[in-house]
């Protein structure tokens, strides 16, 4: 059995690099994960505020996505639409578009209820060009 130690030290190193990087990222991950615990406290608030004190078990998230697994399982992809599943660096799994169709681009199957009896707060990062949306 021949092992060329110089192969390995440069295997061994790439991989020790990878790892940093992944250790990185999921620090990151975990920093951006509290900042938005954070918001969606902050939002909750408002809306126990805005509601005259109402109980807060009723502003409980009606739709949540981390996009991490079966994606297009929970979600419609129009007809030439062109949303598609990216790893972003600092959110880990999102929905990217490239294009936009005449009547949107991906819909949850899961839908919410919002009227003005019935207020929802809607929150979301977009990160690219102005045709990205919401609409319920």
């Amino acid at each position: 059995l021949h092992v060329d130690s110089a192969k390995a030290d440069s295997v061994i190193t790439e991989w020790s690099s990878e790892r940093e990087e992944l250790v990185a990222r999921l620090s990151a991950q975990k920093d951006e994960r509290q900042r938005a615990e954070l918001e969606l406290q902050a939002v909750r608030e408002a809306m126990v505020k805005s509601r005259g004190g109402e109980a807060e078990d009723t502003l409980l998230p009606l739709l949540a996505e981390d996009f991490e697994s079966g994606v297009f399982e929970r979600w419609n992809k129009a007809e030439g639409g062109s949303a598609r599943v990216v790893r972003d660096a600092k959110r880990g799994q999102v929905l990217a578009f490239e294009g936009c169709t005449w009547g949107g681009d991906a819909f949850s199957k899961q839908g919410v209820n919002c009227s003005l009896s019935n207020r929802c707060v809607i929150s979301f990062w977009a990160k690219g060009p102005l045709w990205q949306g919401f609409s319920c």
